[in-house]
C-alpha cells in the first residue's frame, strides 16, 4: 500500500487547480518541503516553486490569517538561480486552513521574489485580512507591503 504524505494533498489540490485552468504541469524537482513543476499554457511556459504550511499562524485578530514560510538556504539558492535565467518564474505559497477545504494559494511573481531576496530574509509570512488580496511585509510599518491578488493563478 503506498503511503500519502500531507504534502501530496496540498500539492494536488494545486496542481488540479491548474489542470482544470487549462495549465500543464510536469514535476522538475521533488523535496521535503518544496516542489517544482514546468508549467505549460497553450502558448507560454513558466517555472512553478511551491512550498506550503499546513495551518495558519495562532492570531487574535479576528477575521485576520497569516503563514510563515521559511526559506531554506537551497530554496534560497534554487530561487536566485531560477531568478537569473531567462524563465518566467511564480512561487506559490499554500496557504493550509484548518481543513483542507478552507485551504489556498497565493502565487508570487518572479519580481517580487526578487524583492524578498534582496532583503536578505530567510523567511516570507504572507497574511489575508479581506478576501482580494494577500500582504507580505517587505519593511517596517504597515505602509511597506507587497500586495497580491487573491486571484492570481500562475
Amino acid at each position: 500500500m503506498a503511503k500519502l504524505r500531507a504534502a501530496d494533498f496540498y500539492y494536488g489540490a494545486v496542481l488540479s487547480n491548474l489542470v482544470n485552468k487549462g495549465i500543464c504541469p510536469m514535476l522538475v524537482l521533488d523535496g521535503i518541503d518544496r516542489q517544482v513543476y514546468k508549467c505549460t499554457t497553450h502558448d507560454d511556459h513558466f517555472l512553478l516553486f511551491l512550498k506550503y504550511r499546513s495551518a495558519p499562524n495562532n492570531t487574535k485578530s479576528v477575521g485576520y490569517q497569516s503563514w510563515h514560510f521559511v526559506l531554506s538556504p537551497n530554496d534560497t539558492t534554487e530561487l536566485r538561480e531560477y531568478i537569473t535565467q531567462d524563465t518566467k518564474l511564480s512561487v506559490g505559497l499554500i496557504c493550509g486552513g484548518k481543513k483542507l477545504s478552507d485551504s489556498e494559494y497565493a502565487i508570487l511573481h518572479k519580481n517580487e521574489i526578487t524583492t524578498i531576496l534582496g532583503l536578505g530574509k530567510g523567511t516570507i509570512t504572507i497574511s489575508r485580512k479581506n478576501p482580494v488580496e494577500y500582504h507580505i511585509s517587505i519593511g517596517r510599518g504597515k505602509t511597506q507591503n507587497i500586495i497580491i491578488n487573491t486571484d492570481r493563478i500562475c
